[in-house]
């Protein structure tokens, strides 16, 4: 069904339970799930931007964001992502 379809007000029904659960579960909410987040500084921060990210992680609230502020990280996602993956899953 494309966007002419559903212009129109045509809307395709699920036939199965498991059909209708995915078909609501993709709908706009009014309130969204929470996306989870890693903060990470680099080698090169300055003090702002570490207030900032201290900021963000507090709004943000600690269940959905990891932060990563100790210099003992020596991590360069765009050269190798496996130690980011690592911290990713704990």
């Amino acid at each position: 069904m494309g966007l002419k379809a559903e212009s129109l007000g045509i809307v395709k029904k699920q036939k199965t339970h498991k059909g209708r659960k995915i078909v609501e579960n993709r709908e706009a909410k009014i309130v969204e799930n929470p996306k989870k987040s890693i903060i990470l500084k680099g080698s090169k921060t300055s003090q702002m931007v570490s207030d900032l990210m201290k900021d963000l992680h507090v709004i943000r609230g600690s269940e959905v964001s990891k932060l990563f502020m100790r210099k003992s990280h020596d991590i360069h996602p765009f050269e190798d992502i496996s130690p980011l993956e690592s911290m990713a899953e704990k």
